[in-house]
């Protein structure tokens, strides 16, 4: 039997275990359904291969990277600061939060 592995988000989750994901991912759906944009609109548009991954940012359950923020702040023609606030703690990438 082998063990399970552990999943770059599951990692880069644990390197901010104060960060309320779910609010980011509430802002990010509000700001994304106000403007009626999709799941799959707003995930291609900033380079996602399909809409789960919005999904499972805006639950809460992966948080999204400094360039990913970017692209949807500037595709729904808001902030990023208005989607995560400047003083929350971001992951610049899964790379950078390896041990």
């Amino acid at each position: 039997m082998t063990t399970p592995t552990r999943t770059k988000t599951r990692e880069v989750r644990n390197n901010y275990p104060n960060h309320d994901w779910e609010e980011f991912g509430s802002a990010l759906r509000e700001a994304r359904t106000s403007r009626d944009i999709t799941q799959a609109e707003l995930a291609t548009a900033i380079g996602f291969r399909s809409h789960c991954s919005i999904s499972n940012i805006e639950s809460g359950v992966k948080p999204m990277t400094n360039g990913k923020l970017n692209k949807a702040a500037k595709f729904l023609g808001v902030l990023p600061s208005e989607i995560r606030p400047e003083n929350s703690p971001t992951p610049r990438s899964s790379k950078a939060t390896r041990p």
